[in-house]
């Protein structure tokens, strides 16, 4: 996982995480992918996802 922000909000930072994740794999990765790079949890990984799908961000 990458250096972590002093401060921060954790949430905020592993969405943001995720969406480099997924747009360095051009879009395609799957959720054990995500899941081995960022050392979360599969039902974090799919909550965060779940997410942003419903606002609109990934697809």
């Amino acid at each position: 996982m990458a250096e972590k922000a002093s401060g921060g909000v954790q949430s905020v930072e592993r969405v943001f995480e995720l969406l480099e994740l997924i747009t360095d794999a051009g879009g395609d990765v799957t959720l054990s992918e995500l899941s081995s790079s960022t050392d979360l949890p599969l039902p974090t990984i799919h909550r965060l996802l779940r997410t942003l799908v419903t606002l609109g961000y990934i697809r």
